[in-house]
C-alpha cells in the first residue's frame, strides 16, 4: 500500500548498501590474507626473538669464558708478584748481610741501589735513598767522584769487568779509606752494557 511504501522508502538506501554474496566473498578472501600476513609477521617475530636470544646466551657465554681468564691471569698476575716481592726480599737480605759494600747504577751513571752497608758509608738510612743520585750527590771530592764515573764509563764501553781498583773513599762522617773495588758491566738480553755493578771492601 501507499502507506507502506512511504514507510519503506526511507530504509530503502540501507537494503541496497547490503553487500552481495561476491563482495562478502571477496571480503573473506582479504580478511584470510590479511590473517595469513599477521601470522607470517608473528612467525618473523618469533624468528627474531630467537635469533636474539641465541646472540644473547653466546655473548653470555663469550662474556663468561672472558671473565674466567681474566680471573686466571689475575691471579697469575698476582702469585708473580708476590714471587717477585719474595725474590726481592731475599735478594735484599743476602746483599745486607754481606759486609762488601755493593751499588748498581745505570749507564748515565745514576745509582739504581746499593745495599745497607754501602748506605751508611754514604750517610743514607735506607738503601731506597740511593735511587736517582749520582757520585756527584755524595760525600766525596768531586775529582774522586769522577774518577769512579770514568771506571764505569770504561767498564760499560768495554763490556768488561775492571777487577781490584785500589781507590780512596771518604765516608760521610769524613773519614776517608782505602777500598779495594771491582767493578762489572750489567748486560741485557740483546747483550748491550746498560750499566754497572760495583763491590768495594776495605
Amino acid at each position: 500500500s501507499m502507506t507502506t511504501a512511504v514507510l519503506l522508502w526511507p530504509l530503502l538506501p540501507q537494503f541496497l548498501a547490503i553487500p552481495s554474496p561476491d563482495q562478502l566473498r571477496a571480503a573473506n578472501r582479504e580478511l584470510e590474507a590479511e590473517k595469513g600476513r599477521l601470522e607470517l609477521t608473528q612467525e618473523e617475530l618469533r624468528k627474531a626473538y630467537a635469533e636474539v636470544e641465541e646472540r644473547v646466551r653466546e655473548r653470555t657465554a663469550d662474556l663468561e669464558r672472558a671473565n674466567r681468564a681474566l680471573e686466571a691471569e689475575v691471579s697469575a698476575r698476582k702469585e708473580t708478584e708476590e714471587s717477585l716481592r719474595s725474590s726481592r726480599a731475599m735478594l735484599s737480605s743476602v746483599l745486607n748481610s754481606v759486609p762488601q759494600s755493593i751499588f748498581w747504577k745505570d749507564g748515565q751513571g745514576i745509582y739504581q741501589g746499593c745495599n745497607q752497608s754501602f748506605a751508611r758509608s754514604v750517610g743514607l738510612e735506607d738503601p731506597e735513598q740511593i735511587v736517582g743520585k749520582t757520585d756527584f750527590d755524595l760525600p766525596w771530592p768531586r775529582a774522586e767522584a769522577e774518577a769512579y764515573r770514568a771506571d764505569d764509563r770504561e767498564v760499560i764501553e768495554n763490556r768488561r769487568p775492571k777487577p781490584h781498583i785500589v781507590e780512596p773513599v771518604q765516608a760521610a762522617d769524613g773519614t776517608r779509606y782505602w777500598v779495594d773495588t771491582t767493578k762489572v758491566p750489567l748486560i741485557d738480553r740483546s747483550g748491550q752494557a746498560t750499566g754497572v755493578l760495583g763491590v768495594y771492601e776495605d
